[in-house]
């Protein structure tokens, strides 16, 4: 068994040695720091939560556990998943052979085939909300297992064959379809889902809506792009209207009311040139360029400003400062993870190196998360064979070690003394 499979989280490692392609899912909003861990008591190996002092909040009873997304957690009890909120109830019953977390209120589940009826969209009351039926209905077209599979801003982006997509309410009625048209993907394997299912365009993670607006790639006849290796992108608002004209060569996510794109210009250099539009398609940054770029987040984005050289910018697209370093991540809590010679550490707002780069890897908490640190503040990272469970000053609180390459070693395991 590695490592992630092992922690039993929706963990995305950050092994990025230039900008990671724009994307974006639910982001896990652990309000109490509640941490899923296996406990190293047991026999077999099961899991609970601990808090960020290292001890136990839960009993560790759960063959799964994952991190929390909009008050519930997902969790395996006897090879079924269902859902548990911040008092270790069981929220929604554990029936489902398949189960993705909660994102704007939905979850996509399924049964398997001999309980079809149970399967599609539930809320979280365990209701459900879109039957597996009407997604095939919609879709016109066999119904793949559910996978990255998340509401956002009210709406479901699915792309289908074809080169055509489509937006689903949560009423389960179909908002707009395109065609020659795709919304932009990032793949990404996601280890909430048992098993490996084939790497296909319908089941890669879509980047859906933010701040209502969705970016899309143009295929086909509507690609006008002067450069027919990069094809064109756009928006499109919640009722799939184009939002503004076409002439970015590649699209990001909105935040904080503005996107990092490449715009489309005949006069490019060989290395595309990045930059920054506002929700109307206007050039934010009109006298900044950058050679790679990331979304806003708590006011700063992270830039590539040259050869292993990374800044962080404002809105007014002011370089706050500068960091020698070959990857930087937006800002969470207050801190930046960054890859220097190999190795992951934290920089605070100033710049400052608050958690020396030792780690061969750190790890995003949530499903598919961008975020580092959520509310509970902690860090999961990796150095050799050992993994640690760190806070934001880079204190450990648990940690394992794989050297047997099956059943870990506890070497920082929880304690009972303070509940």
């Amino acid at each position: 068994m590695n490592r992630r499979g092992f922690l039993g989280l929706s963990l995305a490692m950050t092994a990025a040695a230039t900008f990671p392609a724009y994307a974006n899912s639910p982001s896990s909003d652990q309000d109490e720091a509640w941490i899923a861990v296996p406990d190293p008591r047991t026999e077999r190996e099961k899991f609970g939560y601990i808090n960020r002092k290292g001890c136990w909040v839960t009993d560790p009873i759960f063959d799964e556990a994952y991190p929390f997304s909009e008050g519930l957690a997902k969790v395996a009890i006897d090879g079924k998943y269902g859902f548990v909120d911040r008092r270790g109830r069981i929220a929604v019953p554990a029936r489902y052979r398949r189960a993705l977390s909660f994102s704007d209120g939905m979850a996509a589940v399924s049964s398997g085939p001999d309980r079809p009826a149970e399967g599609g969209f539930i809320d979280k009351n365990g209701e459900i909300a879109i039957t597996r039926d009407r997604l095939i209905e919609i879709l016109a077209e066999r119904m793949l297992d559910p996978k990255h599979f998340y509401f956002r801003d009210g709406l479901l982006a699915l792309n289908g064959k074809n080169a055509n997509c489509l937006a689903i309410t949560k009423e389960g009625k179909v908002a707009f379809r395109l065609a020659d048209a795709s919304f932009i993907t990032h793949g990404f394997d996601d280890p909430s889902i048992p098993g490996e299912m084939e790497r296909t365009r319908e089941t890669s993670e879509f980047m859906g809506f933010s701040e209502g607006l969705a970016a899309i790639r143009l295929e086909g006849k509507n690609d006008t792009s002067r450069h027919r290796d990069t094809p064109k992108t756009a928006y499109v608002t919640k009722d799939g209207k184009r939002a503004f004209p076409s002439r970015f060569t590649s699209s990001g996510y909105f935040s904080e009311g503005l996107a990092p794109v490449i715009i489309d210009d005949e006069r490019r250099s060989v290395i595309p040139v990045h930059n920054f539009i506002d929700a109307r398609g206007e050039v934010a940054l009109s006298s900044r360029f950058y050679l790679g770029a990331d979304s806003f987040n708590e006011g700063l984005a992270p830039v590539v400003l040259g050869n292993r050289t990374m800044g962080f910018i404002d809105k007014t697209g002011r370089v706050k400062f500068e960091v020698a370093a070959e990857a930087a991540l937006r800002f969470s809590g207050g801190l930046a993870a960054i890859l220097r010679d190999k190795r992951w550490g934290f920089v605070d707002r100033n710049g400052t190196v608050v958690i020396e780069p030792k780690y061969d890897e750190v790890f995003q908490l949530g499903p598919n998360s961008r975020n580092f640190l959520p509310a509970d503040k902690t860090i999961w990272t990796a150095l050799g064979d050992r993994t640690t469970l760190i806070d934001a000053t880079g204190a450990e609180i648990y940690s394992f070690t794989m050297s047997d390459g099956s059943r870990p070693t506890v070497t920082l395991s929880p304690t009972s003394r303070c509940r």
